[in-house]
């Protein structure tokens, strides 16, 4: 835990003796944290092909005449 200074900021321990710390705590357990991953995981399906507003255009029936569903042909004056 840090100590606050004069301009209330939090100094925080180097950085890099934190990782290196971490580290060797995580290799007793045979993890090690130093390996680079690519910067392009395979695994990681991006949101924004996930939620594409064509799937969720349509109104569910249950939403329909409740407070969560606003129908502007309603309260046209």
């Amino acid at each position: 835990m840090g100590k606050a200074g004069r301009t209330g900021a939090v100094t925080t321990p180097d950085p890099k003796a934190t990782f290196y710390r971490y580290r060797r705590e995580f290799l007793k357990h045979g993890i090690d944290i130093a390996i680079r991953q690519s910067s392009k995981p395979d695994n990681v399906i991006p949101l924004i092909r996930v939620l594409r507003p064509e799937a969720i255009a349509q109104v569910p029936d249950w939403a329909v005449g409740t407070s969560l569903y606003f129908d502007p042909k309603l309260n046209r004056a």
